[in-house]
């Protein structure tokens, strides 16, 4: 896979770099861009400030964010090269958004909530989102604008240059949402415990993306993880005690 990778982005090369330059796609990186650089100067301040046990967390964060953009720079040009976006967007497409946005947080919320019935199930005390507990404001900022960039960036590497990359190496749609969403689960694993309840959670969220990408765009797949992450961190901060 990774052979049929760079050969494909070889091959874009010679356009690749133009996809940044265009009016649609450049909006996304500028908001890309003004989320990302508050996150990373609050994440830095929040590190420079004291020797805090919770230092390698923003240290992790920091350095997860920059990778995560590198990587998504290098996905974007596959992934629109090799499946143009739908547009201008339709009716079909704001109804589309009008029913994923909700569902994707109720599956969310209720997946959780119904495997809270079956196990105990604790918040990984190591984990990012253990820092929201905390009443320091620049805290939560950091972990807000890292949730909304961070967001738009999965979205980026797993439903666009992810599946884009499976698709061109012939496997067909369906399972390319399967595989991706199976290895963005993976990806989620040290949130929560035990085993398996964070995975669920995140592989069901991730086939209703990988279904809103196939069907509107990555575009669609992008607006419902970013309002999905913002309702999500606003309803950590109203109600500390609400596992996600």
């Amino acid at each position: 896979m990774t052979t049929i990778g760079g050969a494909v982005y070889l091959k874009l090369t010679p356009n690749a770099w133009r996809v940044f330059l265009q009016r649609e796609h450049r909006s996304l990186w500028l908001a890309i861009g003004l989320f990302s650089l508050p996150a990373l100067a609050c994440g830095s301040i929040l590190v420079l400030r004291d020797a805090s046990p919770s230092n390698p967390i923003f240290v992790g964060m920091i350095a997860t964010l920059v990778v995560t953009i590198i990587t998504a720079a290098l996905c974007y040009p596959i992934a629109i090269l090799a499946h143009p976006e739908p547009s201008p967007p339709s009716n079909s497409f704001r109804r589309g958004l009008l029913f994923l946005v909700p569902a994707s947080l109720a599956w969310s919320v209720l997946s959780v909530y119904a495997t809270t019935l079956l196990v105990d199930v604790r918040m990984n005390q190591q984990g990012i989102t253990s820092l929201a507990e905390g009443d320091d404001p620049l805290v939560f900022l950091s972990l807000c604008f890292f949730a909304m960039v961070v967001a738009i960036l999965e979205e980026i590497v797993f439903r666009g240059g992810l599946i884009s990359l499976l698709r061109i190496a012939r496997i067909p749609a369906s399972l390319a949402v399967v595989i991706a969403a199976f290895l963005f689960a993976l990806g989620h694993s040290q949130f929560m415990e035990p085993a398996g309840v964070k995975e669920f959670q995140i592989f069901g969220l991730a086939l209703l993306l990988g279904y809103a990408r196939l069907k509107y765009g990555l575009k669609a797949a992008v607006i419902i993880h970013f309002i999905h992450n913002y309702a999500l961190v606003m309803v950590a901060a109203l109600f500390p005690d609400m596992q996600f």
